[in-house]
């Protein structure tokens, strides 16, 4: 019982994870029929977990990283990691080997139909390849956005010890996703022959078009997550370019208006000012607080006003 309220927790926290995924299951049985997405999602779900494993604990093969269980009794947890960052693989390499897909296919009319690929097609090694490389390139928009996840609703459950060259991630991180899909995709093609006769060709036009809508859909999010994070820092830049001016300027009376009092002597008339960097309320500059001393040569040295 507990584990199915963690479980309908970590869909209700992850849901931007949870959808994707549902959809992209859908579209891979209409793809693949249920037997080969089960053992494509499944592959790609244990290969994504034991590499996370590995390099939470040896760096390999995405570099040493750590989560640092922030949600964890929010969520699920396997071990150290959590339940839907490996899952997430799963659909982004769905995703990337629809989009390999259509790039490789020759379409075909029949009537109002139209055949993007044949079954022989969905296993070749092109197919892999260009695969491995849309998967490694999505991630190089993805990383560094949930690297950020303090700025937006994913939160900061994970780090590098050691920012890397790319927005604070490493290249090995790239590397290791390419490993993933490879990985992945390599043993699907080598089990592929044994789950049965493959279905005939069909119009595959509808699901491979959406799954490359998925893929971009994610990359759309990520990017726009990017820019608004832009957004933020150059209104955050503005913000402290228009205090430190205020500062110095504020300063400035300050100053000016302890030597006025000074010169005239008129130290019981109240002078108003405001803090650098501060919301108090105005302090108030009396005679003791701009007390001078006889210095060796008769002259006066003002004494900076009490905090």
């Amino acid at each position: 019982m507990e584990f199915l309220t963690v479980l309908g927790k970590t869909v209700l926290l992850r849901p931007y994870v949870f959808v994707p995924l549902m959809l992209a299951l859908a579209i891979s049985v209409s793809l693949m029929g249920r037997t080969r997405t089960t053992i494509f999602f499944l592959i790609t779900w244990m290969v994504a977990f034991a590499c996370e494993f590995s390099s939470t604990r040896t760096g390999i093969p995405f570099g040493w990283y750590f989560y640092n269980d922030s949600t964890r009794g929010q969520e699920l947890y396997l071990s150290n990691i959590p339940f839907m960052a490996s899952l997430s693989f799963a659909f982004l390499l769905f995703g990337s080997y629809c989009l390999s897909l259509l790039f490789r296919s020759r379409s075909r009319r029949q009537g109002s139909q139209i055949y993007i690929a044949s079954t022989a097609l969905q296993t070749s090694w092109s197919v892999l390849a260009l695969s491995v490389l849309f998967f490694a390139l999505v991630d190089v928009i993805i990383d560094p956005v949930a690297l950020r996840g303090d700025r937006w609703f994913l939160g900061k459950i994970y780090y590098y010890p050691e920012a890397g060259a790319h927005f604070g991630v490493p290249i090995a991180n790239y590397l290791g996703w390419a490993l993933v899909g490879l990985l992945a995709l390599g043993l699907f093609r080598l089990l592929e022959p044994r789950l049965g006769a493959p279905p005939p060709d069909a119009n595959m036009a509808g699901p491979l078009l959406l799954g490359a809508a998925l893929y971009f859909g994610v990359v759309i999010f990520n990017l726009a997550m990017s820019f608004w994070f832009q957004s933020s820092n150059d209104l955050l830049d503005r913000r402290a370019a228009d205090r430190l001016d205020r500062a110095h300027a504020l300063s400035a009376g300050q100053r000016t208006a302890v030597a006025k009092a000074r010169r005239t002597g008129a130290f019981e008339d109240i002078i108003t000012c405001q803090a650098p960097f501060s919301q108090e309320s105005p302090r108030k500059i009396r005679k003791e607080d701009v007390a001078s001393k006889e210095n060796a040569h008769g002259k006066t040295t003002p004494i900076a006003p009490r905090s």
